[in-house]
Order: structure tokens, then sequence, then C-alpha cells
């Protein structure tokens, strides 16, 4: 392979990092205030009534449900078409920030506020 198609397949590569980076963040960013919005306000008086056991079982089936979306829209970006795919022999399929690396689960955590407001809850209550 000669130099100069090795510096286009980079920067198909880099094209293609920028083009899911975006993706991710956009959808965990979307997931995040749609979650938000069926799940309501954290209410910390209702959660005053439970008991710590119980607050703690939430948080852990609610962020494993959260593994679970992350896993399902990694797959369905999976099936986003990219326009360079083939270019010069490119295969989007190949390239590793397919998989959702970090940005899908960060945004997705660092957007939706009630997950954050219920862990630094049961966190304060836990060391109380």
């Amino acid at each position: 392979m000669d130099i100069q198609t090795d510096l286009i397949l980079r920067s198909i590569k880099i094209i293609d990092i920028c083009f899911l980076t975006t993706i991710f963040f956009l959808l965990g960013t979307f997931i995040a205030r749609l979650i938000d919005k069926v799940v309501g306000d954290f209410d910390k008086e209702k959660e005053d009534k439970k008991h710590i056991i119980r607050v703690f079982a939430e948080s852990i089936i609610f962020v494993s449900i959260l593994g679970i979306i992350v896993y399902v829209s990694r797959n369905l970006v999976e099936k986003i078409p990219f326009p360079l795919n083939g270019l010069y022999g490119y295969n989007h399929l190949k390239v590793k920030e397919l998989n959702g690396g970090v940005i899908l689960p960060f945004s997705i955590l660092y957007f939706q506020n009630y997950l954050r407001n219920k862990l630094t809850y049961l966190f304060n209550r836990l060391k109380a």
C-alpha cells in the first residue's frame, strides 16, 4: 500500500470515528432525556420512606436496564450505514469504536438526572 492510500484510509477512519462519536453522543443524550421523562423527577421524600436495601436494589435494577439499553443501542448504531464504507477498501464494521466505547454510556449517565440524583441520595444515605 502506498503512502497516499494509507493517508486516505486513515483519514476515512478518523471521519468514521467522528461520525460514530456524534451518533453515540446524540443517541445517549436522547435516551437519557427520554428516560427522565418516563420515570419523572427524583422524589427524596418518597425515597426516604423506603428501606435502604430497596433503594439499593432499585438502583441496581435501573443500571442493569441501562446496560441492556446500551447493548441494544450499539446494535442499532451498527446498522447505520457509513457513507464512505468501501472507499479504498475501507471496512466500517472493523472500526473498534463501533462497539460504543465510553461515549454512549457516558452520555446516558451524565445527562440522566433521575439516576444521578438517586445514586447521590443512596450514597449520602449510606454515609449517614
